[in-house]
């Protein structure tokens, strides 16, 4: 019998499972230390997809002073293109709601067209650019910034 798919608090007992996941994004990479590190502090929101035993995706973020940020949402490829990145986006949005957080801040490559659809999709709006932040393939690529007011 199959595992359920389940979206669930992250601890971490997860961080390598959530730190393997950065091989599949632009994202500099994190190791399962620097996820531990961030799921101790309080604030810290970090959520795991699992579909059976596997990983499809993870975010994180944190949140303090009525104003959250999403450090990192990926999704394994393998589940792309299924809803995985806005049902996380969803139950992060809704802890954050919970926890009278009033906006969400993010920021995301602008090349990166489909976490642009997503983050549109789910209410973000560009509040800010900062040119030349990433480099992908040594070219330097502008970060987005994005935000969601909440209504509480």
């Amino acid at each position: 019998m199959t595992s359920p798919a389940q979206i669930r608090a992250a601890g971490e007992a997860d961080a390598a499972q959530i730190s393997g996941l950065f091989r599949f994004s632009d994202l500099d990479a994190w190791t399962p230390e620097n996820v531990q590190w961030l799921m101790r502090e309080q604030r810290a929101v970090a959520l795991i997809a699992e579909v059976g035993a596997e990983v499809a995706g993870a975010i994180i973020g944190s949140g303090i002073a009525g104003e959250a940020e999403i450090y990192a949402l990926i999704v394994n490829p393998a589940f792309r293109k299924q809803g995985w990145g806005r049902r996380l986006l969803t139950v992060f949005t809704d802890i954050c709601r919970d926890r009278d957080i009033e906006v969400i801040h993010l920021e995301v490559a602008v090349d990166n067209a489909a976490a642009l659809a997503l983050y549109r999709q789910g209410g973000f709006a560009e509040s800010g650019r900062r040119p030349g932040y990433y480099h992908h393939d040594g070219k330097p690529v502008d970060a987005l910034l994005m935000s969601r007011r909440l209504q509480t």
